[in-house]
């Protein structure tokens, strides 16, 4: 009788996972909506009155889509999303895009010195270690709600 209490009990603790809605996912876990999969999404920790922040991950796609739209409205004022072109003197600028495009079967790294989702005029200092909620909006597939988590100034996504 106690084995077949322990045996149920098991199985409804490896199964409640399953049945969890909206349920945000942990930080360094791929994260998916529609054809699209969100992987490790990190922020970089923040001085104490530091104003601005970027957010890096890496994205794919099944099918062609957009990643129209960043919310975090808990971290800060505004939200764009952000791509480095290099002008005609050689200059790199930070510049906003409407949409960072997704190809199919293409990975899309947001990363330092690259597309990435801008923030200013943080609400909280980053701290190393933090997972803060951000909800992603593809054109396509949908919003999705993942957790950002915060590394140390030192780390680096792409070598």
């Amino acid at each position: 009788m106690i084995k077949n209490a322990i045996f149920c009990l098991s199985l409804f603790i490896a199964a409640s996972p399953l049945f969890a809605e909206n349920k945000v996912e942990e930080p360094n876990a791929k994260y998916y909506i529609g054809t699209v999969t969100i992987t490790n999404p990190w922020a970089k920790n923040t001085a104490k009155d530091q104003k601005n922040a970027a957010i890096y991950m890496e994205l794919i796609s099944g099918t062609n889509d957009k990643l129209i739209k960043a919310e975090a409205l808990d971290l800060a004022d505004r939200i764009e999303l952000h791509d480095h072109i290099v002008d005609a003197q050689g200059v790199a600028k930070m510049v906003e895009t409407k949409a960072i495009e997704l190809r199919a079967n293409e990975k899309v790294m947001l990363k330092p010195r690259g597309r990435h989702v801008m923030l200013f005029g943080l609400k909280k200092q980053f701290n190393v270690g933090d997972k803060l909620p951000m909800k992603l909006t593809f054109e396509k597939a949908g919003t999705k709600e993942i957790l950002i988590e915060v590394k140390d100034q030192s780390h680096n996504c792409c070598g």
